[in-house]
């Protein structure tokens, strides 16, 4: 008799050998494993999976991207964005920083404010205003013609006009859109006759605007604006925009991540004040001078990184419309990507290409799903090899179990994701691993009561022989 160890479903067959003999019951080893259906099962389910990873894959190829892979000197541009600049901000940290500056050749831009309010800025009542004197004027005047040096609207007053919404300050936000526009041609008037130049540049106070300041910009002849990524946009906007996506503290951080992406033209905007610096702010600076300075002698020597003004984009012709703020903060990526697959994320420290966020979401998107057909591949085989090498009595009965939570965790989590309407990356995660596990122990179940069909020379070869005259073994 063959050992049991391995031995499959018993069945009857009837020996031929010349005469109809009524054969024997036994039961059947084969001889090679992989002939059992189990074996031929999983080998289906092997080949399955190997042409799904093939095709996979080919989706996965990347295609050809461009301007993006024609560019042969990918530049890093950094916007250096120094805010409240005026009568009363600290003339000597400014003046010793227009000279580190002109020692690095770096340029930055200065947002001016034309009459900063006497008083507390976060007050809306009426105060008085201190306009622009000559020395701060002269001062930016000679780094602008020294080259080191940009010029940037910051406001009419820097105080905020809403009396009722007390830290949500804003100096346009709210207002009628022909107050804004009046608002913003006086600044931009007076800030051009106490430089001497033109002046296109925006930068809000508290970064803070609505859609009428939008079309009051144009209005009043501005050309790019500077402020914070959450906010408003207007789609047929014929304004630039090159929202701060950095402080001090992370620019070296922000170089490195451009350095990773394949964007030709990357660009990255910094934005700090005087109160950033610990010796004019204990509480808030979180760099010395010391520090300060050396941040800019490296940015100096990075030789992929260039440093420009506002204007210079303008005057460059840097891409930087409507579309490309809507691809990096508004069009953002669906909650089923995987983040760890290339997914461009809001709040980045770059200011991307839109082809590259395109390109980026492209690759994503298949990355995703060939992450989540493996994930439900090796929940599947899992049980079903793990079962396999039970006896196919018990494999039945704890096949059956696993089968069982493994459709209830899968109800689980279905009902979840019908209760919260924010379904993302790891609850499709958890329903694809417990789909394939169902799907895994299911198949194994089924495997263990099928019955193994043999060939009739298998079955001659399992039986004793038989010689004339012997009664038939029973």
């Amino acid at each position: 008799m063959p050992s049991p160890v391995g031995c499959w479903s018993a069945f009857t067959r009837r020996r031929s050998c010349g005469s109809a003999r009524r054969g024997p019951v036994v039961a059947v080893a084969p001889s090679d494993p992989d002939d059992r259906p189990s074996g031929r099962a999983l080998r289906r389910c092997l080949a399955l999976a190997r042409h799904a990873l093939l095709l996979a894959g080919s989706m996965l190829g990347i295609p050809d991207q461009g301007p993006l892979a024609a560019e042969s000197g990918r530049r890093i541009t950094v916007v250096l964005r120094y805010d409240d600049y005026c009568s009363q901000s600290p003339t000597d940290f400014e003046t010793w920083l227009m000279q580190v500056l002109d020692r690095y050749q770096i340029r930055c831009t200065f947002a001016v404010i034309p009459r900063i309010c006497a008083g507390n800025a976060y007050d809306p009542r009426p105060q008085d205003v201190v306009p622009l004197d000559a020395t701060k004027a002269a001062i930016l005047r000679r780094a602008m013609k020294g080259g080191v040096a940009g010029a940037a609207v910051h406001g009419l007053t820097h105080q905020t006009t809403r009396p009722d919404q007390p830290g949500q300050w804003s100096e346009f936000a709210g207002l009628p859109e022909a107050e804004q526009a009046q608002r913003l041609a006086t600044a931009r008037r007076e800030v051009e006759q106490a430089l001497g130049q033109p002046v296109t540049a925006f930068v809000p106070p508290w970064n803070s605007y609505d859609a009428n300041t939008l079309t009051a910009l144009e209005t009043a002849g501005y050309t790019i604006l500077s402020a914070e990524p959450d906010r408003p946009i207007l789609p047929t906007s014929s304004l630039q925009f090159a929202p701060a996506t950095c402080d001090l503290a992370g620019l070296r951080q922000a170089v490195a991540q451009a350095r990773r992406l394949p964007d030709a033209r990357s660009l990255i905007t910094v934005l700090f004040h005087s109160y950033d610096v610990s010796e004019l702010d204990r509480d808030q600076g979180n760099l010395s001078h010391s520090a300060l300075e050396e941040l800019f002698a490296w940015l100096a020597g990075q030789k992929d990184v260039v440093t420009r003004t506002l204007d210079d984009l303008v005057a460059e012709g840097m891409p930087l419309g409507a579309d490309r703020f809507a691809a990096n903060y508004i069009e953002r990526p669906g909650p089923l990507l995987l983040p760890f697959t290339g997914a461009p994320r809001p709040g980045a420290a770059v200011y991307r290409e839109p082809q590259a966020i395109v390109l980026a979401r492209w690759r994503a998107t298949r990355l995703s799903a060939l992450l989540y057909f493996t994930a439900a591949g090796t929940a599947f085989a899992l049980p079903f090899g793990a079962l396999r090498l039970l006896t196919p009595s018990r494999r039945r009965r704890v096949a059956t179990l696993a089968l069982a939570l493994s459709a209830a965790g899968l109800a689980l989590t279905l009902a979840y994701c019908l209760y919260d309407s924010q379904t993302g990356w790891i609850q499709l995660s958890v329903l694809v691993t417990l789909l394939g596990a169902a799907l895994g122990c299911a198949a194994s179940r089924g495997l263990a009561g099928a019955p193994v069909a043999l060939s009739p020379s298998a079955v001659a070869g399992a039986m004793p022989p038989y010689h004339e005259g012997e009664p038939a073994a029973h």
